[in-house]
Parts: structure tokens; C-alpha cells; sequence
């Protein structure tokens, strides 16, 4: 994960440089997530999972068997309903922004 994450990141800036993709470089505003950690101080993002929180009950069902996770559905249920409560909503996935590209602004002096 943690290579993933350097790669995914070292992408963002890459596709932001003109000379280096050959073409209009990407502006949009990106938002570089990481799962939430409460030992860093880094601001923090709340994403509405009630719609596709049966999807991800079928996910970590799928890991909790390969890993004989016992605690799977407490553990999942439980920190999205905590989650959820934070972020005004039934459930809810918290993450850390790690980098936050937003469109360049103007140079003002």
C-alpha cells in the first residue's frame, strides 16, 4: 500500500507539469486520501457510504473468510454508524487528506 500510494502520488504531480505529459497538464482539483489516522494532524474528510455500505459489508466479508476474522461485522458496523454520526449521515468512511492539489491560483505581488 505504502508504494501504491507513493506511485499514485508521484502521478498527480507528474500529470500537473506541462513538459513533462505532452499536452493541457491536469488542473482539476485532486484531494490525495488515506485511510484516517488520529496520531496525524492532517485535515480530515468524510465520504457518504449509506448507499453502497451493502457493498462493502460483501468486501470485508470476503477478506474476513480469507483471514478468519471473527470481529468483521461488528468491527465494520460499528466505526461506519461512528463515522456516520460525525458526518451527519447513517454511514460514513473517514480519511486523512494527505495532499491537497487544488487548481493553481494567481500570482499576486
Amino acid at each position: 500500500h505504502k508504494n501504491t500510494g507513493y506511485l499514485a502520488l508521484e502521478a498527480i504531480k507528474f500529470a500537473r507539469i506541462r513538459n513533462i505529459v505532452n499536452q493541457e497538464p491536469h488542473r482539476k482539483d485532486v484531494k490525495f486520501l488515506s485511510y484516517y489516522e488520529s496520531i496525524v494532524n492532517l485535515p480530515i474528510r468524510y465520504i457518504d457510504v449509506t448507499d453502497t455500505y451493502e457493498k462493502i459489508k460483501e468486501a470485508v466479508q470476503f477478506y474476513a473468510e480469507i483471514y478468519d476474522w471473527k470481529e468483521a461485522d461488528r468491527w465494520l458496523f460499528g466505526q461506519r454508524i461512528s463515522n456516520g454520526l460525525e458526518a451527519n449521515c447513517k454511514y460514513a468512511e473517514k480519511f486523512n487528506i494527505r495532499f491537497d492539489f487544488s487548481p493553481p491560483g494567481k500570482l499576486i505581488m
